[in-house]
């Protein structure tokens, strides 16, 4: 877990269990699929010498952190594409072994849900404003729409015109 989001696995910061990762070939092809361990370690054994893509897939709520480029080793800086989730190639030589290819990761905070509601009324002097004395109207279907147009959720407005809409995303 990169917990200052700089690309760099720094002292302290802890690995990330269940992190599917995937080895392909320079011709695309699957090599292997694993799975990271309780530190956030995985492995692929045995492998002969060749160009591979390391790709790393997220679950939900987290993203990759990018490299700053202030570590003194590679060993420790993020090697994913923070897009992609792959690796540029990695070419092992006979009887090498590269164990310095990870990926920095943070936790998105899922969001939080929020309340909205007001009320629909009688402007009976027109002026934009719920004024003492105007009533409310019942019956009203008031419909909430996302950032996108796409409908959320639809209510309708109680005997005192109020509505209310509960855990919105």
């Amino acid at each position: 877990m990169d917990t200052d989001k700089d690309g760099v696995q720094d002292t302290g910061e802890p690995g990330v269990a269940g992190i599917t990762v995937s080895l392909f070939d320079n011709t695309n092809k699957l090599v292997g699929t694993t799975v990271t361990d309780a530190y956030g370690n995985y492995l692929f054994n045995n492998l002969p010498a060749g160009d591979y893509t390391v790709s790393v897939t997220l679950p939900a709520n987290y993203t990759f952190t990018t490299s700053t480029g202030t570590s003194e080793t590679n060993a420790t800086n993020s090697d994913v594409n923070s897009i992609t989730g792959n690796t540029t190639t990695v070419t092992l030589s006979p009887g090498e072994n590269q164990l310095n290819i990870d990926a920095g990761i943070i936790f998105n905070n899922p969001p939080t849900k929020a309340n909205i509601g007001d009320r629909v009324w009688l402007d009976t002097d027109k002026d934009g404003i719920q004024d003492a004395g105007e009533p409310g109207i019942a019956g009203v279907t008031v419909t909430l729409f996302d950032n996108t147009g796409a409908i959320v959720a639809t209510t309708v407005t109680d005997a005192n015109g109020n509505y209310f809409f509960t855990n919105v995303t």
